[in-house]
């Protein structure tokens, strides 16, 4: 294998994308970080190249689960540990990911936001900048990705000042995540309000009155392409249906949701409804590890759980291509000519068929990864 950004392989198969049938004998050729050629070469070699992961939010400042029997006792706990852990080493858990297949990330990144290290092994970091508060605290440059935190962390002034002077950054929002960040909009008593708030030192603020979150947020014109919707549990078909219309992106974290929120997004109404959606883990604070792996096999345990019909291909497809289109990056859209040579390599069972590829990957493909390479060198 070349170590240097240019190199040729043969395999059985080739995932270009997960929405599209395998391609049967070829060989992929790259020249330095790009994809050059694929053609037609037949193999005995049972083996599949597939494209990388694309983590589409991490709080990698996270180092250690944080305990919390609720999403609100959680929240208690966080603003201590932001209190506690000035500074956020996120080297170790962007290694972390990239060692388990993952090729580019969504960081939401805490204030003092400090990207001066670069993502290891020429991988993709998009940095979301956290934003809380009211008109006057500190924004990024123009044009950078923000993480205006939720709707009850802003005030509407500043959400509305970001969505209408950050035209074309892109926004990710914790939105819909509790049952009382549900009560706070419709301006009922919560324990937001009546606990976090004298915890982290925050006032409350007026506010439109709202039925829903999404319905807050639509308010203030919070709510375009430009958005992506994370967390989204308590969602009903009028909120889809606005989300839809407002071209937002949902991105799911399963696990952390399954932890701390006892519930999952409604996939089958989002997917109905053509509202696109992605995969994230979330951060170590609320997660067992950062293993897009492990998040795609708990959605799947959850869905057949829950009588939804949804397939190993679609889950696959949301912790990789889909996660590259929410996140803006083009390079990891699919294994195609001219874009991005990121793939793995999974040793196959000889008696494999077709039909099988995408369960047996879902399933136990980290337990037989051959190679990974990000950008056409082998990370190992």
């Amino acid at each position: 294998m070349a170590p240097t950004g240019r190199g040729e392989l043969e395999s059985k198969w080739l995932l270009q994308r997960w929405d599209l049938p395998p391609r049967e004998g070829v060989s992929l050729a790259w020249e330095g970080d790009s994809i050059g050629s694929i053609g037609f070469r037949p193999t005995p070699y049972p083996s599949v190249i597939i494209p990388s992961f694309v983590n589409t939010h991490v709080h990698p400042d996270f180092t250690h689960l944080i305990p919390g029997h609720s999403l609100i006792e959680w929240i208690k706990h966080v603003v201590k540990f932001r209190r506690q852990e000035k500074a956020h080493q996120v080297t170790p858990q962007e290694e972390s990911m990239v060692h388990r297949g993952t090729a580019a990330w969504g960081s939401i990144l805490a204030r003092p936001w400090n990207v001066e290290t670069p993502p290891p092994h020429q991988a993709t970091r998009v940095a979301f900048h956290e934003v809380l508060g009211d008109m006057g605290v500190p924004l990024p440059p123009p044009g950078l990705p923000l993480s205006p935190h939720s709707p009850y962390a802003l005030t509407p002034r500043l959400l509305e000042a970001i969505w209408r002077e950050r035209k074309d950054s892109l926004k990710a929002i914790h939105l819909a995540e509790s049952r009382d960040e549900v009560a706070f909009v419709q301006g009922k008593p919560n324990a937001l309000e009546a606990e976090v708030f004298p915890l982290a030192g925050r006032n409350t603020f007026s506010r439109p009155k709202a039925r829903t979150p999404v319905e807050y947020l639509e308010s203030l014109g919070c709510l375009d392409s430009t958005t992506l919707a994370v967390h989204a549990i308590f969602l009903d078909e009028r909120d889809v249906e606005i989300l839809a219309r407002r071209g937002v992106s949902v991105i799911l974290c399963p696990r952390s949701n399954l932890y701390l929120s006892r519930s999952m997004a409604p996939l089958p109404l989002l997917r109905e409804a053509g509202v696109p959606t992605a995969l994230g883990t979330d951060g170590l604070g609320s997660t067992p590890s950062l293993s897009l792996w492990e998040e795609m096999r708990a959605l799947w345990f959850y869905s057949r759980s829950m009588g939804w019909d949804l397939s190993p291909q679609e889950i696959l497809a949301m912790a990789t291509h889909r996660g590259a289109e929410v996140l803006g990056l083009e390079g990891l859209r699919g294994l195609e000519e001219g874009r991005e040579a990121s793939f793995l390599v999974i040793r196959l069972p000889g008696n494999l068929h077709p039909r099988e590829l995408a369960l047996f990957v879902l399933l136990q493909g980290d337990l037989h990864i051959e190679a990974f390479y990000i950008k056409g060198k082998r990370v190992f």
